[in-house]
C-alpha cells in the first residue's frame, strides 16, 4: 500500500495542497537600523525652553542642543553643522567675448577697462549711498 503514514509521511488530508505555501504571509520583514533612528528621533520628548515646557521631536532637540554648543564656541559642533550645511554653489567666471567688426586688439582692452571702469563707479556709489542712509538713521 502506497498510502502509508508514518514519519516522513504525514497523511494526504494534512499535507500542503499543490501550489499553496505551507507559509502564505512569507517570513517577516526585519527593521533595519535607519527604521529604528527614525522611530527614535521623531519620537516626542518635552523640553523647557525660555521657562515654557514644549514638545519637541528628539531630532528638533538634538539640533536646538548642537546649534547652542556651537555658540558657545564648541568647535566639534561647528564643524558638524558645517559639514552638514549644503555646499555653496560655484559660479565660473566666463570669459567676456566682444565682436568688434575691427580687428584691434587695443579696442578690446579698452572695452574692458571702461566695463570695469563702470563697475567700480556703481559699487562706489551704492557703498556712499549706505553709508549716508545709515548715519541718517
Amino acid at each position: 500500500m502506497s498510502d502509508e503514514i508514518g514519519y516522513g509521511k504525514p497523511p494526504k488530508h494534512t499535507q500542503f495542497k499543490k501550489g499553496h505555501s505551507g507559509n502564505p504571509n512569507g517570513r517577516p520583514k526585519r527593521r533595519t537600523v535607519m527604521e529604528d533612528l527614525m522611530n527614535e528621533l521623531s519620537s516626542l520628548i518635552t523640553i523647557n525652553e525660555n521657562g515654557e515646557t514644549r514638545k519637541v521631536t528628539r531630532q528638533e532637540a538634538m539640533i536646538k542642543r548642537l546649534v547652542a554648543e556651537a555658540m558657545s564656541a564648541n568647535m566639534q559642533a561647528q564643524k558638524i553643522i558645517y559639514s552638514t550645511l549644503p555646499k555653496p554653489k560655484v559660479i565660473e567666471d566666463k570669459p567676456v567675448k566682444f565682436k568688434l567688426k575691427m580687428g584691434n586688439p587695443n579696442i578690446e582692452k579698452k572695452a574692458k577697462l571702461n566695463y570695469f571702469k563702470q563697475e567700480w563707479e556703481r559699487l562706489d556709489k551704492e557703498l556712499n549711498e549706505n553709508s549716508q542712509n545709515e548715519g541718517a538713521d
